[in-house]
This record gives structure tokens, sequence and C-alpha cells, in this order.
């Protein structure tokens, strides 16, 4: 994450991440989705169902703080994992 955000927008997750964790609380409109159909084939029968895929759009800082979440538990989610990752957003 640190590579392509400035620092101050680093500093400004881990902060939210931290109070969210320490707190136990998400918002529950902090998942939020929208869902887009997509047509598969132009050539299809567009009033089928069937010839729609669902596209899901998900806000880039709830991605975040799943990936932050998994990488700081994932010890306790897998018996592969060997607690050599550096966690850049310790909370």
């Amino acid at each position: 994450m640190h590579s392509f955000a400035h620092p101050l927008v680093v500093v400004q997750l881990c902060s939210l991440f931290r109070i969210m964790v320490i707190h136990g609380l998400v918002r529950d409109s902090f998942g939020n989705s929208i869902i887009i159909p997509m047509l598969k084939d132009k050539n299809g029968n567009v009033d089928s169902l069937d010839n729609y895929r669902a596209i899901t759009l998900i806000p880039m800082i709830s991605t975040l703080f799943e990936l932050v979440i998994l990488e700081l538990y994932s010890h306790g989610l897998s018996r592969r994992y060997d607690g050599s990752h550096h966690h850049e957003c310790d909370l």
C-alpha cells in the first residue's frame, strides 16, 4: 500500500484501521458494494439472465482493510503461516 500512496494517506488509513480494530466496530456502509450486470455475449439474447455476469464494485478502503486484517490474523487462519511477514500497519 505504501508504494503508491502519499505517506499522509497511509498514516490516516492506519489510524482509521487501528481505531476500528480497537473498538471492534465497522460501519455497515463500509462494506457496501455496487453490482453491475455485464453482458457476456453481445450477439446473444439480451433478455436472458444467463447472458449476464455480475461485476461487484467494492470501495478500495474496504478492500485494504480486509487485506490488513488478513495479514495480521492469517496465522490464526492458516497453519502454513511462518511468522516472517512484515506488517506495514501495526495495529
